[in-house]
């Protein structure tokens, strides 16, 4: 017999220190997603590795419609800092002063 995953099978992975919340994106090794529900630290649950969601955004960064959008780890907030991961695409433009963005992962 053969373990297969097919579309829509996400893998599950153990909260980190802190645990997540639900639509908290994180970053564990190099895979990013968006957790569905809250997970105390531990716990098994299953991130999002693709789809759109509106998440955190640093404050005073622009970004526009098909710009990528990148990871800062420390502040789990979306901008445009070249050092950070690319995790997405901008849905929409984000003036500086909103607190997020919709971007589509995956």
């Amino acid at each position: 017999m053969r373990v297969f995953r097919g579309p829509g099978d996400d893998p599950s992975f153990t909260a980190p220190a802190g645990g997540v919340l639900n639509n908290q994106p994180i970053l564990i090794g190099d895979f990013f997603g968006v957790s569905t529900r809250d997970a105390a630290e531990g716990e098994r649950f299953v991130p999002r590795p693709r789809g759109e969601f509106l998440l955190a955004k640093t404050d005073g960064v622009a970004l526009v419609e098909f710009q990528l959008c990148r990871f800062k780890v420390a502040t789990g907030e979306l901008g445009d800092d070249p050092l950070d991961p690319a995790v997405g695409i901008c849905r929409v433009d984000a003036a500086g002063g909103d607190a997020r963005v919709l971007v589509l992962i995956g």
